[in-house]
């Protein structure tokens, strides 16, 4: 892989690879892994449970991130096993397909991919471990191609409102900038 290809934002602290850790290690794997292959399935509800009143208030959330490479190799990157593993620093599970199921960071990241448009658009159910049961947020990733770079825009929708906050950063911190210090 090449260095510099990918670079952290302007005013971003440059964060040590191996500072980064996904969650995922060897005591908790074996019991994902049976979830995964006994039949476990996302509920593809974005729900109404966790409050008292039965509703979870949420939030939509839209960034742009750039990045210093070609369309086909962010897709790659964002759509391959292997390469998901090497930036989350673990092992994922991950159907990169219509309808596929993945799981990251040991289990607490689940989902769904709804729609893949091969160097254009990702679709996806997303489901954090620690929201109310059955709540599921839409995530929308479109790649721009911008000749010089790639504007990759993140549409996260339905995220309950407590934890936008996190939720923003953790996309920064476990993805954006996880990709940029794995491929340079």
């Amino acid at each position: 892989f090449s260095r510099g290809l990918i670079l952290p934002k302007k005013g971003e602290k440059q964060i040590n690879v191996s500072d980064v850790s996904s969650g995922y290690n060897k005591n908790n794997s074996n019991s994902i892994k049976k979830k995964f292959e006994s039949g476990y399935e996302t509920k593809k509800t974005t729900s109404d449970s966790g409050n008292v009143n039965g509703t979870v208030e949420t939030t939509d959330l839209v960034t742009n991130e750039k990045f210093q490479c070609d369309v086909e190799y962010l897709f790659r990157i964002l759509t391959t096993k292997e390469l998901v593993e090497a930036f989350t620093h673990g092992p994922v599970l991950f159907e990169a397909y219509e309808n596929g199921r993945f799981s990251l960071f040991g289990g607490n990241i689940t989902g769904h991919f709804e729609l893949i448009v091969p160097n254009e658009k990702i679709v996806k159910k997303w489901r954090y471990g620690g929201w109310p049961e059955n709540h599921y947020s839409t995530v929308t990733l479109t790649f721009i191609d911008k000749k010089n770079h790639v504007e990759l825009e993140v549409r996260h929708v339905n995220v309950p409102k407590n934890d936008a906050d996190s939720n923003t950063n953790n996309w920064s911190r476990y993805y954006w900038n996880a990709i940029r210090n794995s491929f340079g």
